[in-house]
């Protein structure tokens, strides 16, 4: 599943590339420009645990055995300058994002529900979830060619599916079933250290924060609501292409027409 999400994710960014083989023949005077970029982060995942379960189980119980875990996104994303300063940034992202427990016991009862035995085990909850953030980004300041810009906004996330991992001494037990609910917002704060490695491609850094605003609610144990919130580092890859250089891409290797002239 993850492979087929992966793939369309890079399919969908692959009408930028021709691009990137032309000459900018573009007036160094067009500033007016779109950034299309790789993303890839590795996060760090926790959770805030609220309420307390209708079967007893308290939040506070939760927080004890429930461990933070590393996660990762990958994705295509987008920028559009509006002004000298200001930037909008969308795309659309992948994140593997849970938690893990700490050491659980499994009971084997006989039909009788009598008592076999136990044997210690612990267990991953991953989500996996795609994205779309609409992220307004301010320049801060250039120190020489690097450029340095702050970003907030939020994105709708839709949660695929939830794959839950048991781990015992002599086997591991698999079982995906669905998230707790479809849809969640997060809301996303970053930083962006853009560094150009040539005219138009260039290699940026992203320190990054996102915080699930609605949480899930736990099906097991009513009462239950988990806020998820990862802070990590993204890389990022992009190409700049100006307005000028997709219109004149359009007319010389798509439309193969030249504009109508007026007389």
């Amino acid at each position: 599943m993850l492979k087929k999400y992966i793939f369309l994710l890079l399919a969908s960014f692959a009408f930028v590339l021709p691009l990137s083989a032309q000459e900018d023949a573009t007036d160094p005077s067009d500033t007016t420009f779109w950034d299309f970029g790789f993303y890839g982060a590795a996060d760090y995942n926790a959770r805030m645990i609220a309420g307390d379960g209708e079967n007893g189980v308290t939040s506070a119980f939760l927080n004890s055995i429930e461990k933070p875990r590393i996660g990762y996104t990958l994705g295509i994303n987008m920028t559009r300058q509006l002004g000298k300063c200001i930037y909008i940034q969308t795309g659309i992202l992948y994140q593997n994002k849970g938690y893990k427990t700490s050491t659980l016991q499994d009971t084997v009862l006989d039909l009788y529900d009598h008592y076999l035995s136990s044997s210690d085990y612990y267990s991953i909850s991953r989500y996996h979830a795609l994205y779309i953030p609409v992220i307004l980004r301010i320049k801060m300041f250039k120190a020489g060619s690097v450029q340095f810009n702050v970003g907030i906004g939020a994105a709708p996330e839709v949660y695929l599916c939830k794959s839950n991992l048991s781990v015992f001494k002599d086997h591991v037990e698999r079982d995906i079933t669905k998230a707790e609910q479809a849809i969640d917002v997060k809301g996303i704060f970053n930083l962006n250290i853009d560094i150009p490695l040539s005219k138009n491609v260039s290699l940026a850094f992203e320190p990054n924060f996102g915080y699930n605003i609605l949480g899930l609610k736990d099906e097991i144990n009513k009462g239950v609501k988990r806020n998820m919130y990862t802070a990590g580092l993204g890389i990022q890859l992009t190409y700049k292409v100006t307005d000028q250089s997709i219109y004149d891409y359009y007319y010389l290797h798509l439309y193969k027409k030249p504009p109508k002239t007026t007389f």
